[in-house]
């Protein structure tokens, strides 16, 4: 099979919402070309990694045949994903929407939403990373767990188990009103948002750290 695409998460999901840096973006972007392939940008979470490296989003997807964004995370609009790139390629992504069921009428209030986001909750995303920041730093003091608050630079905490399953304290943390999801046979992955204010991050940690604590 010949590889014709090389796709860049940024932030990254899986390493903690860390984000890529300018240069590392380039020269990906660089070496893709120079073998003949098209470089995409996943950038469902760009405006986290906007507001985090002090870049615009312009800056940061600079040299990419194509960048798709969501409008439903950090930014909290109900719905809604966008993707860019030249004129020929959008005209092929809409043909593929429809065929593929994606095709929606009557959509201009989802759209409203997306640009109330847009223009209102861009900024507050720093809310987040701080508020990710003081759930790890309460967290990295915990029993059984290992956080590293120097490595969280946005919105998402990963927190390892010494002992104990992911799955058995996601269940005790859903008891006690904290929604947190496995992530792998020894992690947890925290999200913070707008819907959780810094109070309720730090009762979080402290339901976590209890349970935590009893493993």
């Amino acid at each position: 099979m010949r590889v014709s695409l090389a796709a860049v998460e940024n932030t990254h999901n899986m390493a903690g919402g860390t984000c890529w840096e300018r240069a590392q973006l380039a020269a990906v972007v660089r070496v893709t070309h120079e073998l003949g392939m098209v470089a995409h940008l996943d950038g469902a979470r760009i405006w986290n990694a906007a507001i985090a490296c002090g870049a615009s989003e312009r800056e940061l997807a600079a040299g990419f045949d194509s960048i798709s964004a969501c409008l439903s995370k950090g930014l909290g609009a109900p719905i809604g994903s966008l993707i860019a790139g030249r004129r020929d390629f959008i005209k092929r992504c809409r043909k593929l929407r429809k065929m593929l069921g994606g095709g929606m009428r009557q959509a201009g209030v989802l759209a409203a939403a997306g640009l109330y986001a847009l223009d209102h909750h861009r900024a507050r995303l720093a809310d987040d990373h701080a508020s990710a920041r003081a759930l790890a730093e309460r967290l990295a003091g915990a029993r059984n767990v290992r956080v590293d608050p120097a490595r969280v630079q946005t919105n998402i905490v990963m927190i390892e188990l010494d002992r104990g399953s992911p799955a058995a304290v996601s269940q005790k943390a859903r008891e006690a009103g904290v929604l947190i999801n496995p992530s792998g046979p020894h992690r947890l992955r925290a999200v913070t948002h707008l819907d959780v204010d810094r109070a309720a991050v730090l009762r979080a940690a402290e339901v976590i750290a209890g349970i935590t604590a009893a493993l």
